[in-house]
């Protein structure tokens, strides 16, 4: 009930309440990521997800850095051979670039509505090839929803983001004899 005080430390109703929904949020949110996955979760999976997300135990990926986990990525697409050598090249590129950018930089630095256009604006000193900077948000894209997949974040703004940068239109050549 509202209003009201419970237990021997008079807690307010409103606090128990509170705690309540963020529970309820946690959980509702652990479900989306087993949905999002297709797949229905074991009790012991589930536990251990909300354990995890309420900081009760420390997950191998709860460390929240997004360096450590574009390293964590970077080795799972070389393990599974999903990258030729070139592409390796331009990931491990983006990834010091990042680090460059902020080399503290957090996963939930990424839910950050201000962030896309923090990255962009360092992308475009870094690099002047509209093109390129368009390839290297689509990655960090990809980081996050391999974060996703893994189950460290539930989502992210990041994943919402367009980049608004034009190409230009190249001229057509042809051969001559």
């Amino acid at each position: 009930k509202k209003n009201t005080f419970h237990d021997r430390q008079n807690i307010p109703a409103q606090y128990i309440n509170k705690v309540i929904t963020n529970a309820e949020d946690i959980i509702n949110s652990c479900f989306e990521h087993f949905e999002q996955s297709e797949r229905i979760p074991t009790k012991e999976e589930l536990k251990h997800l909300i354990d995890v997300r309420t900081g009760k135990i420390k997950g191998d990926s709860d460390k929240g850095s997004f360096i450590t986990l574009f390293d964590d990525y970077i080795q799972s697409c070389i393990k599974i051979g999903k990258w030729s050598y070139n592409t390796k090249r331009r990931i491990k590129v983006v990834r010091n670039q990042i680090e460059q950018f902020n080399s503290k930089c957090k996963i939930t630095d990424f839910d950050n509505h201000d962030m896309p256009e923090k990255l962009l604006a360092f992308f475009l000193k870094v690099d002047n090839n509209n093109g390129t900077i368009a390839k290297k948000i689509k990655d960090i894209k990809a980081v996050l929803r391999y974060a996703i997949k893994k189950g460290v974040i539930a989502n992210s703004h990041f994943l919402t983001y367009k980049t608004e940068l034009k190409q230009p239109k190249k001229p057509i050549v042809f051969l001559s004899w």
